[in-house]
């Protein structure tokens, strides 16, 4: 017997799941039991995709940690390149005996110098990556090359290196407006983290972040926690603020995750498959802690305004048209403010069907029950065995 046990903060269907282990290589003589636990992280910025354990016979064969991405060089350079990592330094340190696996769901060639470095950051961190077609770099050449990119853009904040008497000078633009640049970050902690393990760097400087004093005193943010895992010394061009283990110790919680028993989340993922398992075609998923999905309607994707607000979750079945808030049982009476602002939304999603819906509804749904009369509280959904649903509005 074979069994399939995916841990996640994310929405993922099984076929995606097996997707992933055959694409890793991993066959199997029968098709196996797959189940997909929703969880809860230690950390909400820090935690990977999903966690995978693959048993036969009850024999754990396959332990995994897996980022999965859409992303590639053509959507943005230095997303794709430079934010992932930070999620593996910290799945090392819990799931240290793992395999790391970097998954993009689908296949590209990489067609730029930056896709190139940061494809070949990872290799060197022993993550390997599946659907990228790339040359690595080793280390020596990832520092000439990144260098010289810097040189030819001069207009650009210069993401550079440089060593002296045991001390690696990074250029690297922290700032995005108000807040951390997470590619900036992304690239700062990998060559970070490369540096420690190839040259036994553990002492750095960072120039041009153009951050403030009081950001960088005050924050507690995962390239603080990175500094404080890792023990390393960090200093910062025009400022007195010296990062150490000492001055801020990041204290991780015992457990990488615990799992999900209830919460609006759990609740929500639990209620999209079972629409979809109940003849519903999802439209628009936007569910809490999950990757954003854009409209699907008769295989055109769309992007919702940014202005506009957007539900949880929108379904069609059978010429109706549904619009579900997914929130806590505390929370409803939030959720019933919220639909109320969902006008535009329903107008939008309604230009772009083919077809006008005979009926349209709109509603909450909580994690657990709530006695409340009210026409948009459609019910509370748990789980599978859990639940109880306006069977007028949901048949």
């Amino acid at each position: 017997m074979t069994k399939v046990q995916f841990f996640t903060e994310e929405l993922i269907n099984k076929e995606e799941v097996l997707n992933i282990l055959n694409s890793i290589g991993i066959d199997f003589s029968e098709t196996p039991s797959i189940d997909i636990i929703p969880v809860k992280s230690f950390d909400k910025t820090s935690f990977v995709d999903g966690i995978c354990k693959v048993y036969i016979d009850n024999k754990l064969i396959h332990k995994l940690v897996v980022e999965i991405t859409q992303t590639t060089d053509k959507d943005s350079r230095n997303t794709s390149a430079y934010q992932r990592p930070n999620k593996f330094f910290f799945a090392k340190k819990y799931l240290p005996d793992y395999k790391q696996i970097m998954y993009f769901t689908d296949k590209y060639t990489s067609s730029t110098n930056t896709s190139q470095i940061g494809l070949s950051m990872l290799s060197l961190m022993g993550v390997e990556i599946i659907n990228a077609e790339f040359k690595p770099l080793t280390f020596e050449e990832l520092l000439v090359k990144k260098n010289e990119i810097s040189l030819k853009n001069p207009t650009n904040t210069p993401y550079t290196v440089e060593i002296n008497n045991g001390i690696a000078t990074i250029s690297a633009k922290l700032k995005n407006g108000n807040n951390w640049s997470d590619p900036g970050v992304g690239f700062v902690t990998i060559m970070m983290y490369l540096l420690f393990n190839i040259k036994g760097i553990n002492k750095f400087k960072i120039i041009n972040h153009q951050m403030l004093d009081s950001k960088l005193k005050g924050t507690k943010n995962k390239f603080r926690k990175f500094v404080s895992i890792f023990n390393f010394q960090v200093l910062f061009e025009n400022s007195d603020v010296i990062w150490t283990n000492e001055n801020y110790q990041f204290n991780p919680s015992e457990k990488y995750y615990t799992i999900l028993e209830d919460g609006e989340k759990l609740s929500m993922i639990n209620f999209h498959n079972y629409l979809k398992q109940n003849g519903h075609t999802i439209l628009f998923t936007n569910i809490a802690g999950c990757e954003r999905s854009k409209l699907v309607i008769n295989s055109k994707l769309i992007t919702f305004p940014k202005s506009m607000k957007i539900p949880d979750l929108i379904t069609y079945k059978e010429g109706r048209l549904y619009i579900f808030e997914g929130e806590c049982d505390y929370n409803l009476k939030n959720g019933l403010e919220q639909i109320k602002g969902f006008g535009p939304c329903e107008k939008y999603v309604l230009e772009n069907m083919d077809k006008v819906p005979t009926s349209v509804y709109t509603g909450v749904i909580t994690d657990k029950p709530v006695d409340v009369i009210n026409s948009d509280y459609f019910g509370y959904f748990l789980n599978d065995n859990d639940y109880l649903l306006n069977d007028g509005i949901l048949y």
